[in-house]
């Protein structure tokens, strides 16, 4: 669940309460990183994480084949630090 909160917050960008509409709408879009996201996606849809499939398979269709090959990428890098 936990990786697949950190996917959701790469993938939405972070909002702050304080800021005028204009500002977080520029804010979050700013923090968005759909590479980022991929990652905690695979990496929550590995353990089991049925949502994760899902919100992967929407982000999919924003990213271009690097992307989404460099997010594969650091999801086994990430994958072969906690198996050590």
């Amino acid at each position: 669940m936990a990786c697949h909160n950190l996917g959701s917050l790469s993938a939405k960008g972070f909002w702050d309460r304080n800021l005028s509409s204009s500002q977080r709408m520029r804010f979050a879009f700013a923090s968005s990183n759909n590479v980022e996201a991929y990652k905690w996606f695979t990496l929550a849809a590995n353990r089991g994480h049925a949502p994760s499939l899902k919100d992967k398979s929407l982000l999919e269709r924003s990213m271009s084949p690097s992307q989404i090959a460099l997010a594969q990428s650091l999801a086994q890098d990430f994958e072969g630090q906690t198996n050590r």
